[in-house]
């Protein structure tokens, strides 16, 4: 969702808080798809584009490919409830100097804006609430786009090559190739604000796995596709900002720790603080001091915890004292209560060097006295023992007593070799271990031991140390969602009535409010305004007296307790003389959101854009008023169970109305799109045989298997579901250099569904090739359950059907075996699947019930292998050796092979 900025409300929020520059991943998302051109998130809805000329609607939990589209663009956005496009890979489908407006559930193309200049290599789309941004990677510029007309008014320089775009309601970010960078720039001047390294980037090069795409969600993460990878960056940014400071339940005030990486450890000190290493840490909040015994008291007359060793020793027990003398259990309880947690020891590490480098301590590489509390006395430090949190000064970060007067807890179990494979991405520590890290060394430790690397041991349930305490910690929670409020429009035919919402993601604690819409009156007129049963308890007052503007005023006598959708539904009709093909902008105006007390409550506004189209056709399945190959494919996706379509989508896809859309329906839409007339019966005779090979792979790799139709030259289209195992195989794509127009549906586990047209032969033979990745050492058939295929004509075809088998490589025989034939039961025919380790003469013979020879079934001599396919398997025909079908019952199988039988059981039933 992209949004128009209100700046004078939004200050009030960002006034509170400080946005920094930061770049931190809070997500990976590995997926199917190696290669990427865009990405867009909105709700739950994930779309990638492929450079294979193909776009990925994905499942945002996982990344498994939910549905495929065989077109793409180079730059997808969300506009309200509907997904746009542009660039990517000329087609009778993709005009790359038109922006597409799609359906999200599916990819359906429903409209298009023709723009008045060209871009070269359009790269990118975003959208700031008003105006579209798109940028030309050949060209390295970045233009602004009127979307009523499609013009250019603005355009700058891009930083370098740019590969994405994306907006976030203040400041356009751009994501560039060679080097692989994301730019925050200033929308109104092209000036670059902040540059940082693209994930995975080659720092040397900066010319691999480039970002090839950008977006914001609704949360304000900032998306990343990276090319070649198959991975998806989910990125905290800094334009849903964290507060500076915070406070917490126990009253402790907590610093923000900005994300990044340092170099951890030393080799200035003991064995255990090698190697140095790079670490990552995401942002985090720190108790500016360590808890001191006034916080701990509130804890124990809160919870009745035990009170620590040294409570009552008056060298240890002042308020503002660190408190000591508790267990490392002692204060994970403390942490809990208060809502937090124990720091790593890398989070600590990395707090205590303040945003230095390379330095023994927080301040720098020289300690006295006047910077801590360690051993002896002498300048600022007086004390024999701890001393008031706060006596000396802050590092960089503004935390205080990072070094001396006390060691802490860390979370992490130690290990003195950690160091050697410690996880570059926020490192916990091992699993299990003896003892606990501290850090920071206390009062008794000499000057070199409260150096920032220095690692210390305890055991957790100790509760002797006089100098031992801790500080807490926090992951850093999100700033509260601001209140967005869109318009939300059906593009609609001149004439057509229709219906506009004003939406909002929570409508909580509203009051009353104040919104003005502003719309084209020569395009449209408004008829009704209602209130919805989330604002029914309201008073409605509206104004439509001047011809272009609506005011919406409204208010409750008590507030608004929960809800989000639509808070007022406008009735409208276009106008009958309104331009097909004509876009239009419908935009708030003045707005303002009250709460009960009548303060204002900041809002961020979403406007429309709403295109007039043509009544429907025959064919035009996209409802575009023309029929073209675009219909064709929309009826496949139709077909392939991609999408639910319309009432009007079922009219205009049944071209030959038996009541389902089907692929010859598709076949038909290209005929009718190609200007040819309706086909002559043909008069062709044989059938068509629909194959899967047998195919071997491991698990960790892929395979792929080929859809092989014979007589294929007789086809126009068809209809094929294949399930297969999906504890053993997932199928991640389908691919094909048929010529022919495909849509396909894989997103539901174990079953694939693919229809296909075209009005070229196929070749060789080969339909398409389905990629699988194997997930385990097993086996899994491959079994086509409906093959619909047709000709020309549309008319169907006789089809027969042969199935595959899929078979890991690690299950090499290593004896011989007789497996279950399949189907089982069967009617009327049969196969018997075996192994041999050896090679040799094979005999299958088959017995009834009563012992009695049914059938023997001499195979000759037969190399060693697997023989589990169709095509290799025996074929039993259920007859006996006369030719006659035999009976229905129990009938038993026995393989002969050297010195190796074995017997099994099948059924047949009809």
């Amino acid at each position: 969702m992209r949004y128009l900025v209100i700046f004078a409300i939004i200050a009030l929020v960002i006034n509170s808080v400080a946005i920094s520059d930061i770049m931190e991943v809070v997500e990976i998302i590995n997926t199917p798809v190696t290669q990427f051109s865009s990405v867009a998130f909105h709700q739950n809805f994930l779309w990638v584009t492929s450079p294979n000329t193909k776009m990925y609607r994905l499942n945002p939990e996982n990344g498994s490919v939910i549905l495929t589209a065989n077109y793409m663009f180079s730059g997808l956005i969300f506009v309200g409830n509907y997904l746009y496009g542009i660039g990517g890979q000329p087609s009778p489908i993709v005009d790359l100097n038109k922006i597409y407006k799609m359906r999200p559930e599916d990819g359906a193309i429903l409209s298009s804006l023709q723009l008045k200049s060209n871009i070269d290599s359009p790269n990118g789309l975003a959208w700031d609430g008003r105006y579209f941004w798109a940028c030309s990677g050949s060209a390295k510029m970045i233009y602004k786009i009127d979307p009523s007309d499609g013009s250019i008014i603005k355009e700058f320089t891009s930083p370098n090559i740019c590969n994405g775009l994306a907006h976030d309601g203040m400041n356009l970010w751009v994501a560039t190739y060679n080097p692989d960078k994301i730019h925050k720039v200033d929308p109104n001047s092209g000036t670059i604000i902040s540059s940082f390294d693209a994930p995975e980037a080659d720092k040397q090069t900066g010319d691999t796995r480039n970002p090839a795409g950008l977006d914001f969600d609704d949360d304000y993460y900032l998306w990343v596709a990276i090319d070649e990878s198959g991975n998806l960056y989910k990125l905290d940014v800094g334009s849903r900002p964290y507060p500076n400071t915070i406070t917490s339940k126990d009253g402790a005030s907590m610093v923000l720790i900005p994300s990044g990486e340092f170099q951890m450890g030393g080799n200035d000190g003991e064995a255990d603080e090698k190697p140095i290493h790079t670490v990552y840490l995401n942002s985090f909040y720190m108790d500016i001091y360590p808890v001191t015994n006034a916080q701990y008291k509130k804890f124990m007359d809160a919870t009745g915890h035990r009170s620590p060793k040294y409570w009552s020793d008056p060298k240890y027990n002042a308020p503002n004292y660190p408190v000591v003398g508790i267990s490392w259990y002692d204060a994970v309880a403390y942490c809990e209560w208060a809502g937090k947690r124990l720091p790593t020891e890398a989070e600590w590490e990395y707090a205590a060097r303040g945003g230095l480098t390379g330095k023994k301590y927080p301040w720098g590489d020289i300690v006295t006295h006047d910077n801590a509390n360690y051993s002896g006395t002498g300048g600022r430090d007086i004390w024999d023992v701890t001393s008031p949190v706060g006596s000396f000064s802050s590092n960089g970060y503004g935390l205080y007593d990072m070094v001396g007067n006390i060691s802490v807890y860390c979370s992490d179990w130690y290990d003195p070799n950690y160091y050697l494979a410690s996880p570059r991405n926020n490192p916990a520590g091992p699993n299990i271990g003896n003892y606990k890290v501290m850090r920071g060394c206390n009062w008794a430790c000499p000057d070199s031991e409260i150096r920032v690397s220095n690692r210390e041991t305890v055991t957790p349930t100790k509760i002797e140390l006089n100098n031992g305490g801790f500080r807490c910690a926090m992951n850093a929670p999100p700033a509260p969602l601001p209140r967005i409020m869109s318009i939300n429009i059906n593009d609609l035919a001149p004439g057509a009535k229709g219906n506009m919402q004003i939406g909002i993601n929570d409508a909580s604690g509203i009051t009353s409010a104040d919104i003005a819409i502003k719309y084209n009156s020569n395009i449209m007129t408004i008829d009704d305004v209602k209130l919805t049963e989330i604002t029914s308890k309201m008073i409605l007052v509206v104004n439509k007296d001047t011809p272009g503007v609506l005011i919406i005023s409204m208010a409750g006598t008590d507030s608004i307790l929960s809800g989000s959708g639509s808070i007022v539904d406008i009735g409208l009709t276009i106008r009958p003389n309104a331009i097909i093909g004509s876009q239009t902008m419908l935009e708030f105006g003045d707005v303002a959101i009250y709460d009960e007390s009548l303060e204002p409550i900041p809002v961020i506004l979403q406007n429309a854009i709403l295109a007039i189209i043509p009544p429907g056709i025959k064919g035009d399945v996209n409802n575009d008023g023309k029929v073209k190959s675009n219909d064709a494919v929309l009826a496949l996706r139709i077909s392939a169970v991609l999408i639910t379509p319309t009432d009007y989508q079922k009219w205009a896809a049944d071209m030959n109305e038996d009541g389902a859309v089907r692929s010859n329906d598709a076949v038909l839409i290209l005929r009718k799109s190609a200007g040819l007339g309706a086909p002559m019966m043909e008069n062709i005779s044989g059938d068509c045989i629909v194959k899967l090979g047998e195919v071997y792979g491991e698990s960790g790799s892929f395979i792929s298997v080929p859809i092989t139709i014979d007589n294929a030259n007789v086809l126009s289209g068809g209809d094929i579901c294949i399930t297969y195992d999906n504890s053993v195989l997932n199928a991640v794509d389908v691919i094909s250099d048929s010529g022919v127009f495909l849509a396909e549906n894989i997103g539901k586990g174990g079953i694939i569904h693919i229809s296909f047209a075209g009005m070229n032969e196929i070749d060789n033979g080969k339909l398409v090739e389905i990629k699988f990745s194997v997930i385990t050492d097993n086996l899994s058939p491959l079994t086509i359950e409906t093959a619909d295929l047709y000709r020309n004509d549309a008319s169907p075809i006789n089809t027969k059907i042969i199935n595959g088998m899929f078979k890991s490589l690690k299950m090499a025989p290593d004896s011989n075996l007789l497996l279950q034939n399949y189907p089982n039961p069967f009617n009327p025919e049969t196969w018997i699947p075996y192994q041999l380790k050896d090679s040799g003469d094979v005999i299958i013979r088959i017995h009834n019930a009563n012992g009695a020879l049914v059938r023997e079934l001499k195979l000759g001599h037969k190399p060693a292998g697997i023989y589990m396919s169709q095509d290799r398997a025996v074929y039993w025909d259920g007859k006996n050796e006369a030719g006659e079908s035999v009976a229905s019952g129990i009938y038993f199988y026995t393989i002969q092979t050297g010195n190796y039988n074995a017997t099994k059981k099948m059924i047949l039933k009809k």
